[in-house]
């Protein structure tokens, strides 16, 4: 700001750290509106997600709302692309399978993006979606159970870093491959814990604490051969 006369300085644009100088030809016109009626609303909902703080004022168009029956029999609610899904919207499903209800993002008529999926059985998913299959970040519970998985995602199935809560207390934490254990992980029961790698969704080297070895501070550290655990404190094969 300027000390003599409390203007601000033109070129600048106000941060919460300072402020930060501009070449002139980006100075931030404060509180434009900007038209983007004619974007596709899918691709505009990714760009706002990626704008920060308050310096532009954004007006997004007002898509359309329709409801349909789809040939298939599903019923949808939402804006309509080429007769298909596209945007946010809800489609109930009529077709046979587990799926009961989607709540979020479409493109060309199939989920893409963030959304909720609802299943006949009573589970529940939360998060992103690429064509048409659970994939990303996203959160899955199951009906009746206070367990639940959180992580990443492909192709529908675990897959990458996550974290899987079983009913009874049992808590994995790590790496997974195509919905099994794999890589660095670590896995704790009322039981048994044990912090190593995971392989073909078994511990494969690592320490392990039961309940014979509870009371020791390092636990037993053990590697699988031929198939065997080999504890290397003690060269007892299991």
């Amino acid at each position: 700001m300027n000390p003599v006369d409390g203007r601000q300085p033109s070129g600048y644009q106000s941060y919460q750290r300072g402020y930060q100088p501009l070449p002139p030809d980006q100075e931030v016109v404060r509180q434009r509106q900007m038209d983007f009626s004619n974007i596709d609303p899918v691709t505009l909902a990714a760009a706002m997600r990626l704008m920060q703080g308050g310096n532009v004022a954004v007006q997004a168009p007002q898509q359309p709302q329709q409801q349909v029956t789809l040939a298939n029999g599903d019923t949808y609610e939402g804006p309509l692309l080429n007769g298909v899904p596209h945007g946010n919207g809800i489609l109930k499903y009529a077709s046979p399978g587990n799926r009961k209800r989607y709540d979020g993002e479409f493109i060309n008529g199939v989920p893409n993006g963030l959304g909720k999926i609802i299943y006949k059985d009573g589970e529940i998913y939360n998060g992103e979606f690429k064509d048409g299959l659970k994939s990303g970040r996203g959160k899955m519970t199951w009906p009746g159970e206070t367990g639940m998985y959180e992580g990443m995602w492909a192709n529908d199935t675990f897959h990458g870093i996550g974290k899987r809560v079983y009913d009874g207390g049992t808590v994995y934490q790590g790496g997974f491959v195509n919905g099994v254990f794999e890589g660095e992980g670590e896995y704790n029961s009322p039981t048994q814990l044990f912090i190593g790698t995971f392989k073909n969704g078994q511990p494969w080297e690592g320490k392990e604490w039961n309940m014979h070895n509870m009371h020791q501070k390092d636990g037993g550290h053990f590697t699988v051969r031929e198939g065997k655990r080999v504890f290397c404190d003690c060269c007892t094969i299991l």
